[in-house]
């Protein structure tokens, strides 16, 4: 990962084809679109404290999923402006994600 001027840019290794996560930096929330398949995608700060876990809702209908994080941790309460960090479960996703303000 690096920051450039005007965001975050990722380091696409191609481990994660056919996802995404917009807006990067964020304000009020961040969608992730993930691909096919049930996913667990935990969001840690940066120290590493796991702050929220978040993941695809079963379907019988095989496809993509999206999900929202609105920057809250796991009890729902906000989290302060600054970088974390998704990481997918057992997989090979990692992404830095930077919240600007507290709403």
């Amino acid at each position: 990962f690096f920051v450039t001027g005007t965001g975050v840019a990722e380091v696409n290794d191609g481990d994660a084809v056919g996802f995404s996560a917009a807006p990067n930096p964020f304000s009020a929330s961040v969608r992730f679109h993930v691909p096919a398949g049930w996913r667990v995608l935990r969001i840690f700060d940066r120290c590493g404290k796991l702050v929220r876990s978040l993941s695809t809702p079963y379907s019988p209908v095989p496809g993509p999923h999206s999900l929202t994080w609105d920057g809250t941790d796991k009890s729902g309460r906000l989290l302060p402006a600054g970088v974390y960090f998704l990481r997918e479960e057992g997989g090979p996703l990692r992404r830095l994600l930077v919240k600007l303000n507290d709403r």
